[in-house]
Formats: structure tokens, sequence, C-alpha cells
């Protein structure tokens, strides 16, 4: 591929709007969110795009407005939110506003006669601080909800607004009366003629738990509904309100890790797991009647699509290409989302007797390169864990990238917009993607493989996981490894053992401890690691040591500046340690982004300042390795 052809790849990459999620459907009609990248604003605007199904039986888009959350309002109309306004569409796409709130709308829930709005409010943060703080320019917390996220974002309350789409009467509205020390996730359903909104709950000693309540047409609690063992959660409603389907996530004890499954939750308040026995991770997505249950199941390379018939039992697979991303019904009608790291996202839809039909196709460059399935046995637990390899068509590979996911508890299923192997294919490198232990699809014991051992456990495995494909590809050393959030963790926690010419990470944590200190998710480390106070050495142990990257070794180290997982301190850290034992590193902030690169020209940018670093590093016989000087490799994977 010419140079002039990988720029234009790139270029289309970035600009590809990103098919992400299917808010609803009817029986010829469906609702997909598309984030499409604003070059002018530099932005991702999230956008609604109406596809209808046409006498002749095709699918085309009819209409599309900006938005983040929609509801079919009876067999036609669709109700969205965009901005904060609430509008209707119907048959003939002719919009009309219906309400306007002071928030954002994060849930809309349809019923027949009836809109029900979930917004959260926004309020100026000088309503949370005490009088004695007087006229000061702060925010002030007294709970450990405390975060440097809730700082940025000013959220204030919760409203409910309830309206008839149908009139024009004056829509009624409420505050729910919140239990103390409760929050709202944002998720909302009707069980029956309850009303039940998603609680999250963040305990003094730094845990967080999930649970249900539901509220009455004052904003009064009616129930309260939490679990000692289990946290619930992704709330999907039968179509007759009979059931609730949750996601349930098994509360860790002593060394157990969590483990995910569906929940049933039925009109008088029973909670019944299912399957909680099984290794696939299930969780609910979409009803087929009152007695049929899809649920997504992380299997190995792909993320498959369960059928659950309640009334027998009886549970079976349903067949779809790639993996499954989101899944919406309406009466006979199942619309399934679907993409593959080699294919970008597309919308099927499939009828009662198996028949597909393509309703959104897949857009996109046409990729540069192939893709192999990597099986990697680790004989120490027994597990095949995999991977990927990635070649390019039109020549023989420059050099090996080797690239860690995140998470960890994710996984290489899906079409990757920031990790995309392409860009890096396309300009002639071969790129393996791995999955080590705690990557999703190998079953409980995959994740107990992992679980409280980042470095000594899933750091070690990784190691032998490149090992193993330098040895089919004949590499002597990759040229480069690299990851975001815990992939760029790895790159930098197997840098000694590797020898690589470069290192790249974006919004690594580094110090463990301190970063769950200060995460906004930082229940999640307390939950695998515990306190970080009286649990020190169970965090350091895990952390990076100061030796791992060899001297002479050039590291890209990249964060974004409201970054709410993982403290951009971080990065500045890492960047002046590695400067004192010699290590080449160079530092990027973003000042605009998060946790991950969203906006379109950063995220050319980052890609142009890696595939230059790429070019620069890589040697005149193509080997990609580097011989680390004399005591390099020490102490990376000791104890």
């Amino acid at each position: 591929m010419s140079e002039e052809a990988r720029t234009t790849f790139l270029e289309e990459l970035v600009r590809e709007p990103r098919l992400s999620a299917l808010p609803a459907c009817g029986e010829n009609l469906l609702i997909s969110r598309v984030d499409v990248p604003d070059p002018r604003a530099d932005r991702l605007n999230p956008t609604l795009v109406c596809h209808r199904r046409g006498p002749d039986g095709a699918w085309g888009p009819v209409w599309a407005a900006r938005g983040t959350v929609a509801a079919l309002v009876g067999p036609e109309s669709v109700a969205y939110a965009t901005g904060a306004e609430i509008r209707l569409r119907g048959p003939d796409a002719v919009e009309r506003p219906l309400h306007r709130v002071d928030g954002r709308v994060v849930a809309l829930l349809a019923g027949p006669d009836r809109l029900t709005c979930l917004v959260q409010e926004t309020r100026a943060w000088s309503s949370r601080r005490p009088a004695a703080l007087g006229g000061a320019d702060v925010v002030w917390f007294a709970d450990s909800s405390a975060s440097l996220g809730g700082v940025r974002r000013a959220e204030g309350g919760w409203r409910i607004v309830r309206l008839d789409p149908t009139q024009s009467t004056e829509p009624r509205s409420f505050v729910p009366v919140l239990p103390a020390g409760a929050n709202l996730t944002g998720e909302a359903a009707w069980l029956g003629d309850d009303l039940v909104l998603g609680t999250a709950y963040d305990l003094p000693e730094g845990r967080r738990r999930f649970g249900l309540i539901t509220v009455d047409a004052t904003g009064s609690v009616v129930r309260e509904f939490r679990m000692a063992d289990i946290d619930l959660t992704g709330l999907v409603a039968s179509p007759e309100g009979r059931t609730l389907a949750c996601l349930g996530t098994s509360v860790p004890v002593g060394d157990d890790h969590p483990v995910q499954f569906p929940c049933l939750i039925d009109t008088d308040w029973r909670c019944t797991p299912l399957d909680r026995g099984d290794d696939l991770w299930q969780q609910p997505r979409a009803w087929s009647g009152e007695g049929v249950l899809f649920c997504t199941a992380e299997d190995g390379p792909n993320r498959r699509l369960l059928r659950h018939d309640l009334r027998t039992g009886v549970r079976e697979p349903v067949q779809v290409a790639g993996s499954v991303l989101d899944v919406v019904t309406h009466g006979s009608r199942t619309m399934v989302l679907t993409s593959a790291l080699d294919a970008l996202p597309s919308v099927q839809t499939i009828d009662s007797a198996g028949s597909t039909e393509t309703v959104e196709p897949a857009g996109g460059p046409a990729l540069p390169g192939r893709l192999r399935r990597l099986t990697l046995p680790d004989p120490a637990t027994g597990i095949d864990f995999g991977g990927w390899l990635c070649t390019p068509d039109d020549r023989p590979p420059t050099g090996l990238v080797v690239v860690f996911h995140g998470g960890p508890l994710k996984s290489w299923t899906d079409w990757a917009w920031r990790w995309s192997p392409w860009p890096w294919v396309a300009a002639g490198y071969q790129v393996a993607l791995l999955e080590p232990p705690m990557s999703l699809g190998y079953g409980n014991a995959g994740i107990a493989a992992g679980w409280r051992r980042w470095r000594t456990g899933i750091g070690a495995v990784a190691v032998e996981q490149v090992r193993a494909v330098l040895r089919l590809t004949g590499v002597p050393a990759p040229l480069a490894v690299m990851g975001g959030s815990f992939g760029g963790y790895l790159a930098l926690i197997t840098a000694a053992e590797l020898a690589p010419r470069l290192v790249v990470t974006h919004g690594a944590p580094v110090d463990l401890r301190q970063t769950a200190s200060v995460s906004d998710v930082g229940w999640q480390w307390i939950r695998e690691y515990g306190d970080p106070d009286t649990r020190r050495s169970a965090y350091d142990e895990q952390s990076l040591p100061h030796d791992s990257v060899p001297a002479g070794t050039r590291v890209l180290v990249s964060h974004g500046l409201a970054d709410d997982l993982v403290p951009a301190s971080e990065s500045v850290r890492l960047h002046r340690s590695l400067l004192r034992r010699a290590v080449r590193s160079e530092l990027a902030i973003f000042p605009t982004e998060g946790h991950p690169l969203l906006r379109p020209r950063n995220l050319r940018a980052w890609f142009d300042w890696v595939l230059s670093a790429l070019a620069a590093e890589t040697p005149p016989d193509g080997d990609g390795g580097h011989t680390p000087a004399a005591g390099d490799l020490a102490g990376a994977f000791r104890g």
C-alpha cells in the first residue's frame, strides 16, 4: 500500500460514522444510534437514524436527528431526546416538540398512553457547599461519592417526567426521594405497574453496591430491593412488564472473583438467577414475548447470542455472523447489531423462521490485510487463551507490533475504533492482538488465573504469549508493544522481558494503590485488591517496578487530562521516572480528552505520532528488537 493510500485509509477510518446501539425497533422500523464525527467541532455527535422497510421489502434510512435515547410510541411513531428537548416523529417523519427539560434525558419508557422520562438535572455546584464555605468557588463532599469526574460534570439531582404524547396536556413531573446513601444509575424499566430505577450505594469502606427501587407518582420510594450477594444492573423489561431481567454480578467473598449471570424478577419480587453456574458471563439484552429472553454470552473469539425459552427451560444459540453488540426486538422480529475485528458494525434482522435481512450494512474503507486466529495455551492453567494476527496483504511485514486490550475484563471480539490494528497493517506491520488471563471468553478459570495478580499472573503469561507469537512468525523480538489503560500497563510490565524498540502506553495505571485511591471507579479496585490503606502490599506487589523498561528504549506516553478512571498524574509520574533511568520517554497530554481518545483530530494525530515512531525505530533488517544492556532485564517479575 502506497504512502498516499495509507494516509487515505487512516483518514477514512477516523471519519467513519460509528454505529453503536439499537435503542428501539418496530415491525418495519429500526432506530439505530450512530456517533458521527464532526470535523468542524472535532467531536463525535450522537445521532439517531430511522430505517424503514419499504413495500418492496428493502430497508432504507428515512430520517436522522441528534439524540441518544429513543422509544417506540405506538406502531409507527418514535419519541426521542435531543439535548434537553423531547420530540416525536410519526410515520410521515414530521417532527413536533413534546417537552423541554432542565437537564439531560437518560432514559425514555413508552407505554400505551404515557411516556416516562428519567432526567438528570444540571445544577450549580454551589448548592452543595455548606454555609461555612460562604461564597467560595468550591465543590464540597461529605461522603465517599467524592470524585474528580463528579466535579467536572457538575451533575445535579434527578427528576421523572410523565407526559401523554397523544395529547397537549401539561406533563407531570416529580423528584424521586432516594434512600440514604443511594444515587440513581440512569437505568429505568416497568415491572407491572411499578416504575423501577437502578440504584448505586457508595459504602463508607469504599465499596459500591447496586440495587433497585420503585417509586410512586409523588416520588416516594415504595420498595427498596437489594440482595446480600448479588448486584443488580442492566434492566430489561419484558413486553408486558411481567418479568424484569437484570444483569446479576456476584459479590466476591474472600479470594473469589465476581461472576456475571442473568437474574429474573417477577411482579411478586422474587429473584431467580439464570445459569448462575456457567462460564459464559451472560447479559440480558431483549425479550421476544413474555417467555423468550435473548442474552449475549462471552465465548472465545465471539460474543454469541443465546435464546432462552423460559417456558421449556431450553437454551439454544442463535446463528449470527461476528460478535453481538446489541439486540432489540418487536413481535416476531429480532434486530442484531454485530461486528468483528475485520468487519465494521452492521445490523441484521431475523424473523421467526430464522431468515435474515441486512438493515444497515457495514461501511468503511477496504482493509489492508488479513486476520488469523491464534491459540495460545497456558501450561500452568491448562487454558487455551487466544488472540489474532493481522498481516499485510501486499508485502512481507516490516516488523511485529503487539497490542494488549484494556479492561482487563475485555477481549478482542469487536471492531476496534480506538485501538484498530489496521492503520499499522496498512503501514506494513504485522500486528498481534493478545488475550491474556482475565480476558472475557475463557470462562471463570480464565478470570481466576489473573485475579489480584496483574503483574505476577497476567503479565507473566502475556510475556509467554508474545514469545509464542515470535516463534510462529520467526521474528526475534517485537518492534513495539502497546496498549491503553490496562493494556498500557501490560506493555510497560512486559518490556523488560521482551526488549522491544518502542513501547506505547495511553492512560495506564502505574502505581495501583495511588490509582485506586483517586479513580472514579475506585470501588472496582477495592473489590479486587481491598482497602488501599490496609492492604498496601497487595497493590504494591502488582504495581509497575521502576526498572521495567530497559534503558535506551523509546516510550510514547499519552493521557487525557480529564481522565476520571486513571488520573493523568500517573503518566506524568511515569514519564519523569523513565527519564531518570535513561529511557527515551515522550509525554503527550490531551487537555480535552478523558480516558479514551475520542476527538477525531486527536485520534488522527495520535496515530500519526505512533506511526512516525514505528518508522523511526524500525531497523534496516526489520527484526524489530534490540539487545538490552546488562542488567536491564532485572526484576520485572520478581516474586
